[in-house]
């Protein structure tokens, strides 16, 4: 999978210039399987939805917004993956374990196909894969 990262221009980058038949080139050739674009607004989504394989935006308790867009996004087809899924290190919500709160809250999401959990410390990804493991079981 090839994705384009988006720096919040998102209609800018996809219906500006040949971004998106640079990734239909790039599948058709062979020299990827999938191709898809991260961004960060509604439209964006909707775009990739419609032209591409997949999208990866922020959703997670700190930004619950997208959740939707995401969940018509994979309705029609297209892979989603959420990031920032820790409120990029801080896990926002409120409870007993806030990073299983978080992770419950994504993983249990209607329309979300993976989710990325960003850290340099390995004993936080270790106990990010656990909760990940506990909210699995937990939906499926």
């Amino acid at each position: 999978l090839l994705l384009l990262h988006s720096d919040g221009r998102d209609l800018e980058i996809l219906e500006s210039g040949d971004a998106l038949e640079g990734l239909r080139r790039i599948r058709e050739s062979g020299k990827a399987r999938a191709v898809g674009v991260s961004v960060k607004t509604r439209d964006g989504i909707e775009i990739a939805a419609r032209e591409l394989d997949a999208v990866m935006a922020p959703f997670g308790v700190a930004h619950p917004e997208l959740g939707p867009d995401l969940a018509a996004a994979r309705a029609s087809g297209c892979a989603t993956i959420a990031i920032k899924v820790l409120g990029q290190g801080h896990a926002v919500r409120e409870g007993e374990d806030p990073v299983q709160n978080a992770m419950d809250h994504v993983l249990s999401a209607e329309g979300i196909d993976l989710a990325v959990i960003g850290t340099i410390n390995p004993l936080h990804l270790a106990a990010a894969v656990e909760r990940a493991r506990i909210s699995l079981d937990e939906h499926a």
